[in-house]
């Protein structure tokens, strides 16, 4: 077997975290293979071999490759190693010589530890090196990067190594341990120094194994299930705590969590997180950067809330990346489609999405920007948080704290030549103004409101003080949406609609309209009719695939306001919100509830959804 002489003589020179970054630094270089090819190419075990070591890995799962083949006597560990660090560049140590750092070992439970066979040796800026007898194991590189919320370097070190340092640094039970320097001196290693505080004492305590991995599984499953929150909720005494996902934007229970292991429990999401475990009297937000294997890095945003007897409630957030969805699939009526289209691609003046919050408002905006997304238009987003990007789009993200905030930031981009602006929340008196001063000189605005109909918009803005000519000037319209419960296409429950179904529907279509209910119906029968002459309604049933709620995904509902001369006068005069909605109804809007109406008879969902955004 040819090695290389340097190869050879890692384990025995590198004992400083500064050497071991420098030969890091060479591993990024090397090309990357899997164990067993780069023994096969050293002819150091045969392909016969090979496969049976495979064959008993797929048996014990938890048995790396490298392990079953010494056990095989098909290769040793220093052979290994000096693979390891020929092919892969991975730096091979002595650990009994190498300086650990004793903030690094507790930073890490020890029940991962010993889980993992993982020792932590030191951290840098914003990575972690780890000493582990598998430094190929993915699954344990994410638990470890889960935990820690750093980059992990994993460094390869023999069995009887790790072994010395986790007993040296854990006892038995796997929780940190004082060693005196004396005793470690007696043990060769006088390298080492630990040193234990209250608090790394009490992280120890809490991420215990009943903690772990039931955290991990909970994220993992809500991002299988399509969840947008979990929602722990603590209750007292022994009443276990209730784990409830949101789902399509309802809530409903996962499991239910041991009283005696609540605490542990939440201090696992806060350290997770980079909150503070200790703080119990005070709302805290962290976020965590989890990596599920097949999918990109998803961002998961932690919020604590003190609750009653000294508990806290925790809620998850899960922000995975969102797509861009073209206009033309956001499932705007024909109408109201080409009215968007339209307006999107005026030369200036103020374009507005409001809704509560969670409504698919920047989606909605990210879609319009995308219709004039063209080499020939300079286009500035501001916004609080980049969820979508788009090439060709110039984003910036604001820092209130910084005073870089929405008003800050358009006055700065007005100098920098824009033709398009989205601004992505119109929230206080500056920003208004300034979105309607931007427009006015020849800009196009888009921006959202968190509002609940196009009345509060309307109110709120003449509220913000802004001037009512040039609001009206500058308004192009009001975009109000929801977003309702999709019927799972699978297994969805299809009738036909009977007359009283359509006349109830019809009577609701046409509410605080001047509409007539017949003549509605009447439309419905020739526009929606089936084989049987009637329309078909589907009511939610449950499936698998849907987790038996009859629900899968959610469809946008909308109502679209665009200004006319009519309501243009109305506003200048500030005259009741109220009676420019019932000029917008009387030219033709659509409102939210019809929308929602014609979905059902399209079959995307049922009253019951429609009903509850529409109260």
């Amino acid at each position: 077997m040819n090695m290389d002489s340097a190869s050879n003589k890692t384990a025995q020179e590198i004992v400083t975290p500064i050497q071991l970054e420098a030969a890091l630094q060479i591993q990024k270089t090397k090309p990357q293979l899997k164990l067993g090819s780069a023994l096969l190419q050293e002819n150091i075990i045969t392909v016969r071999q090979l496969n049976a070591a495979l064959q008993k890995q797929t048996q014990v799962h938890n048995l790396p490759l490298g392990k079953i083949l010494v056990d095989m006597g098909a290769v040793t560990e220093e052979t290994i190693i000096q693979v390891l660090a020929k092919k892969y560049g991975i730096p091979g140590l002595n650990l009994r010589k190498f300086h650990v750092d004793s903030n690094a070992i507790n930073a890490i439970p020890s029940a991962l530890v010993h889980k993992h066979r993982a020792v932590p040796l030191y951290r840098i800026d914003s990575h972690m090196v780890i000493a582990m007898e598998d430094p190929l194991a993915r699954e344990s590189l994410q638990d470890l990067e889960l935990c820690v919320q750093l980059t992990i370097n994993p460094v390869l070190a023999s069995r009887e190594d790790l072994e010395f340092l986790m007993e040296h640094f854990y006892d038995i039970h796997h929780e940190p341990q004082e060693k005196h320097h004396h005793q470690a001196s007696q043990n060769n290693t006088n390298h080492y120094q630990t040193k234990s505080t209250k608090a790394d004492e009490t992280i120890a305590t809490v991420d215990t194994d009943e903690a772990i991995e039931p955290v991990k599984k909970i994220i993992v499953d809500a991002l299988n299930q399509g969840a947008s929150e979990i929602h722990i909720e603590s209750m007292k005494d022994t009443k276990p705590s209730k784990v409830r996902f949101r789902k399509d934007g309802a809530m409903m229970l996962y499991s239910e969590i041991q009283a005696d292991l609540r605490d542990a429990f939440i201090s696992r999401i806060k350290t997770m997180s980079g909150l503070d475990t200790s703080e119990k009297h005070h709302s805290q937000n962290g976020k965590i950067a989890f990596e599920q294997a097949g999918q990109t890095h998803i961002e998961l945003c932690v919020t604590t809330i003190p609750t009653v007897e000294n508990l806290e409630d925790v809620v998850v957030r899960i922000l995975s990346a969102p797509k861009i969805i073209p206009l033309d699939n956001l499932g705007l009526a024909p109408p109201v489609l080409g009215q968007c289209k339209n307006l999107v691609v005026k030369p200036q003046g103020v374009i507005l999405v409001c809704g509560p919050a969670g409504s698919g408002k920047t989606t909605t905006l990210h879609s319009m920007l995308e219709c004039v997304n063209t080499p020939d238009r300079k286009i500035w987003t501001i916004e609080d948080r980049i969820d979508i990007t788009q090439d060709g789009l110039r984003q910036i993200q604001i820092a209130p704290k910084n005073d870089w905030t929405f008003a800050t930031a358009l006055r700065s981009v007005l100098n920098a030549g824009p033709d398009v602006i989205m601004v992505g929340e119109t929230n206080d008196q500056e920003t208004a103004k300034t979105v309607i001063e931007a427009s006015l000189t020849g800009h196009l605005v888009l921006s959202t409101m968190r509002t609940s109909n196009l009345v509060e918009s309307l109110a709120r803005l003449l509220d913000y003080g802004v001037d009512p000519f040039n609001f009206a000037d500058a308004l192009l319209a009001i975009i109000n949406q929801r977003v309702v419960r999709r019927l799972c296409t699978n297994c969805r429950k299809p009738r036909v609609a009977s007359r009283e179904d359509l006349e109830t529907l019809a009577q609701q279509y046409c509410a605080n309209t001047t509409l007539n209910p017949a003549d509605v119906a009447a439309r419905w029968l020739q526009q929606y009719a089936n084989p049987d002459g009637s329309p078909t309604l589907y009511s939610a049933n449950g499936c698998e695939k849907c987790g038996h709620t009859g629900y899968k995904g959610r469809i946008g509902v909308y109502e679209l306001l665009v200004v006319s001369n009519t309501m243009k006068s109305q506003v200048q005069a500030w005259t009741n919100a109220q009676k420019i909605l019932n000029i917008a109804v009387t030219e033709g809007m659509q409102t939210l509830k019809q929308d929602g109406i014609e979905k059902i008879l399209q079959g995307h969902t049922d009253w019951d959804a429609v009903r509850a955004i529409c109260a």
